[in-house]
């Protein structure tokens, strides 16, 4: 304004008009202020230039309108200058060797790349799609879960690369810098932009060809670079679907793939994993066949294509403003992405922390610029659910957008809510809007066939320790522990073969023609190890005449005997696990990081083949010891045939492992040879004959128990199981054991259980255990002596028996216990095991889970019967209390009657545990008469507490004394009427204990005992056991 107002003054000097100006200082001047400025200051300028005033007027404006123009174009130059500047960074350069960079790029990717997860199927695909897929991905990232959810849903095989958020490491060699990243490994070919991603494969599925770099071709990108070399993909046309008539002119195979994606869907992960093979490929066949090639219709192409555009470019906009809606939400959310990403297993704790905590203040800064940029909702919710509720209307009264089965559309939009599935935001979704009958059929689509395993895990390298050295540990612990002399030869010897590895290692590298040829290495190897297992041989014959020399006899107590077997057993075993162990090792040591081995061109089955083939190796090594070291000892011909068969064997087996290096690698050659080798080598032992005494309801249910676990055991057992049935005539007339033989059944005392058809049942007794090696007592106790007196002289001398008779006798003359064991040990002078425990036969029958504990001390019987018996649902423990776990298994059954008793009475459930809690300290007081137990554990252990509570519950005994408390029937009626025949062992047992304390004068002290045999005798009534348990002996401790 103030240069206004000078412009229409008074004519006045320009220099004079400048110093005005500048004194004004831009303010307004009144009009009385500016009159008296001008007039002195016109005064000044004369008296200093006289002649200014001769200058016209009109002359002088001219002069204020230059400076006014002039001042007016400085100005704009400058805001000019200034804005050019700003925006002259962002002027894109588009780059036009786009596929030469992505080629150098890729080239400097690291192979293999660092893979945590390898995905596969227990069916086959789709469709074919016979290439090796690499995913970088962020596992909470939605677009890295449209590209799953796709891949998933047509079954495609992937190993996925999870991305470091902060560090990017896994993807700095990409020129895209960001996730998903899909590299088609069999053609080194990077895939960018989700979208892109999908309509690729989803082209090819259509339309396959014979590279699928002919599908790239048709996705060109516009690539961009600005001034710091920031690139940026753009995909025009990356919805769009190339249909079969686009892409007639492309070369095509279908017969290849086919044996391809074959192989791929029976890799070892999804036959191990797969819930049923038949099933799968049911339900793979059924799909294939619903899934016909259907060329769709332009306008369902483009009704796909504009709600595909839909998910990138309104709803998944709203996603991040909802699940970051609050600082403390976000920090929910980073921490659910933690656990649904196996963070802890892929990045350090540093960096969790770093990601989970600045990630969350970074993306609720996001997340509010996100909500201000596409104007969301105050409540960022009432947008979501508006983008729910327009999905669930676009589908209608569909199954899916797609109709019958999924689209792209539907598979993106699944994708995106799965990124979120942990999170308020989803959960929220899913209450409020309709979509949620829409995403669970989704979800039964996408997700039931994938088996989503970590390759390479530390858990895998625990599990393939355990297939190499589960084996040797065990032959460690039972074979060569226990003996100081047998250590120290398998230690010798694998110093022997570490030697003859170091002197083969030399030859290999002093040979220098030959040094890059690994079937030298091999040969070397090979013939340097038989040559110092020769060696070895030579320094233990030495050391053989030098201990018979010194014949110190304290060698022989401490296990320092001189066995040829043995320290040839010992010696192969060193020289197989030193070679084991240097053979798995490096292999090992690969498993426990980010994937290595396994993903091009590598079997996926590496790392179990490996376990296996180094577990052959050990094995393989004992044998071929023990075959060489027998061989020289006979001398004649076999000291050269065995040496020979040996290197022969041990040279046929290290070559076919040369196999492995090709593309296609055998695994299976060298592992059949190996086992092939050792099943020949090994001497195959005579199988065991079994048979049953008894075929009672506990008789046949351990006869079908038995038959069930030697049937994976065909090697050493006779598959054919004889039971003595004595022979009963049934009500029809028919003969028992022709029932069994026939029906398979033994319909009077264990009806409706199938018995296998390799259990004979056979009337004559000694008939059934001819030959046997191991005899099974199952008998009621009052029939043991009978028995064995038949048996007496008919039982092989090398045959142990086991018995699962609860029972004992008193010694007529001695008044002293006489068990079952000592019984048949007595008489058929053969060792006897017992077995005790809580097993009612019917529920054993119907696998029923229960225990048992056996009594001996023979760890060689105590293994056998192990092999026989422990299994999923029935496990057993040995000890070496044969004489308490026996008479347990007899007293209980005296206890489980007053049980019975006591609830006959209708007595209360505090009586009742009472009933129990005294009868079991009788049953250990008693038994501390006769043996001190090793171990005070044995009475908490199954044959003690364990099985009275179960006979106490609903055994035979428990009923039988309920029955006779209800009826005052006597106990032979009962038995007849109510037990079908069976004999109740408790009363027996009652007479013999009965007999036992009153020969020591210590019935008082055992008042359950003394009552429950005088109730079966029928001298008191079952009421007095309980009136008699106010004055308990154990109520009278102090």
């Amino acid at each position: 304004m103030s240069l206004c107002l000078i412009s229409t003054s008074r004519s006045v000097p320009s220099s004079l008009f400048r110093r005005s100006f500048l004194s004004f200082n831009l303010r307004l001047l009144s009009s009385n202020q500016y009159n008296n400025d001008i007039i002195q200051a016109e005064k000044q300028q004369l008296k200093l230039n006289p002649t200014t005033s001769k200058q016209s007027p009109r002359f002088r404006r001219y002069h204020y309108y230059l400076f006014s123009i002039a001042t007016g174009a400085l100005i704009g130059t400058i805001y000019a200058l200034r804005h050019v500047r700003k925006h002259e960074g962002n002027l894109p350069e588009y780059v036009t060797n786009v596929e030469l960079l992505e080629r150098k790029a890729i080239e400097t990717r690291p192979i293999p790349p660092p893979v945590t997860k390898h995905i596969t199927f227990d069916a086959l695909p789709r469709k074919n799609f016979p290439f090796n897929i690499t995913l970088y991905q962020y596992v909470t990232c939605p677009f890295c879960c449209k590209v799953r959810a796709y891949l998933n849903y047509n079954r495609i095989p992937y190993d996925v690369v999870e991305v470091n958020s902060v560090t990017h490491t896994e993807t700095k060699w990409s020129l895209y810098n960001k996730v998903p990243i899909v590299v088609i490994e069999n053609e080194q070919i990077q895939l960018n932009d989700s979208s892109m991603i999908i309509s690729a494969i989803e082209s090819y599925l259509r339309q396959p060809t014979k590279k699928f770099k002919n599908i790239i071709n048709l996705y060109e990108a516009i690539v961009q670079k600005d001034q710091k070399g920031n690139i940026s993909f753009n995909y025009p046309n990356r919805y769009f679907i190339f249909e079969p008539a686009v892409l007639d002119q492309l070369e095509t195979t279908n017969e290849e793939q086919q044996s391809i994606i074959n192989k791929q869907s029976k890799s070892f992960f999804a036959k191990l994993f797969s819930r049923s093979t038949a099933q799968s490929n049911n339900d793979s066949k059924t799909v294939q066949s619903e899934n016909t090639d259907r060329k769709k219709s332009y306008e369902e192409n483009e009704f796909e294509r504009q709600w595909r555009e839909w998910v990138d470019n309104k709803f998944v906009h709203v996603i991040s403003p909802n699940i970051y809606c609050t600082v403390r939400q976000s920090i929910s959310t980073f921490r659910w992405f933690s656990k649904a990403g196996d963070w802890e297993e892929i990045f350090p704790w540093y960096q969790r922390w770093i990601i989970v905590y600045l990630g969350a203040i970074v993306m609720r800064g996001v997340a509010i610029h996100l909500k201000k940029k596409y104007n969301l909702n105050d409540n960022v919710r009432i947008s979501l659910y508006e983008c729910g509720d327009e999905w669930v209307n676009t589908i209608g009264d569909k199954d899916f957008h797609g109709g019958a089965e999924p689209n792209l559309a539907d598979l993106n939009v699944y994708g995106i809510l799965t990124a979120i599935e942990g999170s308020d935001a989803f959960q929220d979704l899913m209450n409020n809007t309709k979509i949620q009958p829409w995403f669970a059929r989704m979800k039964n689509l996408v997700e039931p066939h994938r088996i989503d395993t970590s390759i390479m895990t530390i858990l895998e390298c625990i599990g393939c320790t355990l297939i190499v050295y589960g084996i040797p540990f065990s032959m460690f612990v039972f074979t060569i522990a226990h003996h100081p002399f047998r250590i120290i030869i398998a230690m010798t010897s694998a110093f022997f073969w570490l030697i003859s590895m170091l002197l083969s290692s030399l030859l290999w590298f002093m040979v220098v023609p030959l040094r890059n040829q690994l079937a030298f290495a091999v040969l070397c190897a090979v013939l340097f190890q038989e040559i110092f297992r020769y060696l070895f041989y030579r320094v233990i014959k030495k050391a053989e005449f030098s201990l018979q020399k010194v014949q110190l006899q304290e060698l022989t107590a401490k296990g320092m005997t001189f066995d040829r077997f043995a320290v040839a057993y010992a010696a192969g075993y060193g020289f197989g696990f030193i070679s084991g162990t240097f053979s798995i090792v490096n292999v090992l040591s690969d498993t426990t990081g980010p994937g290595t081995i396994g993903i091009f061109g590598h079997s996926q089955d590496f790392f179990i083949a490996t376990a296996f083939l180094t577990l052959t190796i050990i094995l393989l090594n004992t044998f071929w010891s023990i075959i060489f070291f027998t061989s020289l000892d006979k001398g004649g011909i076999h000291r050269h045939l065995g040496p020979a068969l040996v290197v022969i064997t041990h040279m046929l087996f290290s070559c076919l492992t040369l196999l492995n290096r090709t593309t296609k690698p055998t695994y299976s050659i060298p592992i059949v040879n190996a086992f092939y080798n050792t099943s020949k080598m090994s001497s195959a032992a005579q199988r065991k004959k079994i048979a049953i005494v008894g075929s009672g309801n506990w008789g046949s249910t351990i006869a079908i128990h038995i038959a069930d676990k030697i049937a994976d055991l065909k090697d050493e057992y006779e598959q054919k199981i004889l039971m003595w049935c004595k022979e009963e005539t049934l009500d029809d007339g028919s003969k028992l054991t022709e029932v069994i033989n026939e029906q398979h059944e033994n319909i009077k005392y264990l009806p409706h259980e199938r018995i296998p058809d390799n259990v004979i049942a056979l009337p004559d007794l000694c008939e059934s255990v001819k030959d046997a090696d191991i005899l099974i007592f199952v008998i009621p106790h009052q029939f043991v002596k009978k028995t064995c007196e038949e048996l007496k002289n008919k039982v092989k001398p090398s045959a142990f028996a086991l018995t699962l008779i609860k029972g004992f006798y008193i010694d007529e003359e001695t008044n002293n216990i006489l068990l079952v064991s000592q019984v048949i040990k007595n008489t058929l002078n053969i060792p006897c095991l017992s077995m005790m425990g809580a097993n009612i036969a019917r529920e054993v029958a119907e696998k029923v889970f229960c225990e048992a504990t056996v009594g001996s001390r023979d760890d060689k019987h105590s293994e056998t019967v192990r092999q026989l018996i422990d299994g999923p649902f029935f496990r057993i423990r040995v000890y070496p209390d044969v004489e308490i776990i026996e008479i347990l298994g007899g007293l209980k059954n005296v206890i489980a009657m007053c049980a019975g008793f006591a609830d006959g009475l209708k007595a209360g459930f505090n009586t009742r545990a009472a009933v129990l809690r005294l009868g079991f300290r009788e049953m250990v007081n008693f038994c501390r008469l006769v043996e001190k137990e090793s171990t005070a554990e044995i009475y908490l252990e199954s044959c003690g507490i364990a099985d009275l509570i179960a006979s106490s519950l609903g055994g035979r005994n428990y009923n039988g004394a309920k029955k006779l408390a209800e009826t005052n029937k006597s106990l032979k009626e009962i038995e007849k009427e109510d037990l079908n025949g069976q004999s109740l062992q408790g009363p027996g047992t009652a007479k013999e204990v009965y007999r036992f304390l009153q020969g020591r004068n210590l019935l008082d002290q055992f008042p359950m005992f003394r009552d429950a045999y005088l109730i079966c005798e029928q001298k008191i009534k079952p009421h007095c056991l309980l009136e008699n348990l106010t004055n308990h002996p154990e109520f009278q401790r102090k």
